[in-house]
């Protein structure tokens, strides 16, 4: 028998046993699920995984009243060497996402982001946070609030998804509830919400005119950007200064560039990504000095006018109508009852090589195809994030959907195992080599 024809079926005996492995891990996790929903029907604020501990907090200093001040946050603490994302992920991740369902005349916003910290990952950069961070959440008392004469607190509910990484990633998700007092001061956690507002980036000051000067960001060359902010406070002057994109896959964000000061105005000269997607014609970008600790720090946001031509972005492979069905159909279900888990006969076969390959490894991000699966799971239905509807069920079967019905995806990741050397490189989260050749296979 050849010895080719040999690797080809050492290589399918590894992809069974990896989609049999896949399939008790879809259990396990199912179990977990049903444990976090029982935990929040006896109303716990606090969520505990083996890698954070996330807890539901609020400030209400003049209790819950229209006009008055009100916060929601999620405070998760990880444990060493752990962390979760920021809105913009970077190279690979998912930012956490918070789904509310609050009494009526109560309406969240969004999350106050606090200023990210950069974390090299091999030839790839994230932006996240270690240690403990507080995503606070702003809410609005409208006037029509009506609690009752009796009501004495009001009951407030999170549907909480996150990913926390180390070398390899975890997804992660919990309930929450809390009893918020309506008439008496919530007040027990004002040192952190003082500190999460520090925390967040505040606008690039204005002139003595009162108008905010314009910051930019040339296309330059067709392969980078020349930035230049204006209205930095003058203690930055002299820094060096981390530069966090809001807008994802515009930027190369583990590439070294050069930046410099001239007089007020703080320059830079940014390669744009290899394989960008975005083309925004107004860059909100965080600036924030590079201090190389772990606590919070304070930022600045600019918003870049970009000026010149972007260069073709890079082509993207297409949803295929089969797919576009299927994720409507997981979004429909979500909204409405529970899908039971697949059993092992249908979860091998929703399972193709590169998802049960990266969830073998548990790291579902090695992939660049499984990353964009793991997307897919939570932003299934983005209809149901303000409501706080279930979708974890329709979520789980989105990804194996995503992958066994775009096959360009499959030929990608398959291509890339094939060139893989050594074996080992397949089953690591440090990005061997082939990442980057990853692209231009799949095109």
């Amino acid at each position: 028998m050849p010895i080719r024809l040999l690797h080809r079926l050492a290589v399918t005996l590894l992809l069974i046993a990896a989609s049999a492995y896949w399939t008790s891990a879809i259990a396990q996790f199912g179990s977990k699920s049903a444990a976090t929903v029982a935990t929040a029907a006896t109303g716990s604020s606090v969520v505990t995984t083996p890698y954070v501990r996330a807890e539901l907090l609020a400030h209400a200093p003049q209790g819950v009243a229209p006009g008055q001040p009100l916060w929601l946050g999620l405070q998760i603490t990880h444990q060493p060497e752990w962390h979760t994302y920021w809105k913009n992920p970077g190279d690979s991740g998912l930012p956490t996402d918070l789904a509310w369902t609050l009494p009526p005349g109560l309406d969240a916003g969004d999350i106050a982001w606090p200023v990210p910290r950069k974390m090299p990952i091999g030839t790839l950069a994230n932006y996240g946070y270690e240690g403990t961070v507080l995503l606070p959440v702003p809410v609005t008392v409208a006037s029509t609030f009506a609690p009752g004469p009796l009501a004495q607190d009001a009951t407030i509910r999170l549907r909480a998804s996150w990913l926390v990484c180390r070398k390899e990633c975890i997804p992660e998700e919990g309930e929450f509830t809390l009893q918020l007092p309506i008439r008496s001061t919530t007040a027990l956690h004002t040192a952190a919400f003082e500190a999460a507002a520090k925390a967040q980036p505040r606008p690039v000051m204005a002139g003595t005119s009162g108008i905010i000067p314009d910051s930019q960001a040339q296309v330059a060359d067709g392969n980078a950007l020349q930035v230049s902010v204006q209205g930095l406070p003058t203690a930055l002057r002299g820094k060096a200064l981390d530069l966090f994109p809001e807008t994802p896959e515009v930027i190369d964000n583990a590439a070294q560039w050069s930046q410099s000061w001239n007089g007020s105005v703080w320059t830079a000269r940014i390669p744009l990504a290899a394989q960008r997607s975005n083309s925004p014609s107004v860059m909100p970008v965080v600036l924030a000095v590079q201090d190389g600790g772990h606590g919070a720090r304070e930022g600045y946001r600019a918003e870049l006018k970009v000026l010149g031509t972007w260069p073709p972005a890079a082509s993207m492979a297409t949803v295929s109508p089969a797919l576009e069905a299927a994720l409507k159909a997981n979004a429909a279900n979500a909204a409405g009852a529970a899908v039971p888990a697949p059993s092992g006969a249908s979860a091998l076969t929703l399972a193709p090589p590169c998802w049960a390959l990266c969830s073998a490894a548990s790291c579902s991000t090695s992939c660049p195809a499984c990353s964009r699966c793991w997307r897919s799971r939570w932003w299934a239905s983005p209809s149901t994030r303000k409501t706080g509807a279930p979708t974890a069920t329709a979520g789980w079967l989105t990804p194996p959907a995503w992958c066994s019905l775009s096959w360009r995806w499959v030929r990608s990741c398959w291509a890339c195992v094939r060139r893989a050397r050594p074996w080992a490189g397949a089953f690591s989260c440090s990005r061997p080599p082939w990442w980057r050749g990853w692209r231009r296979c799949s095109r």
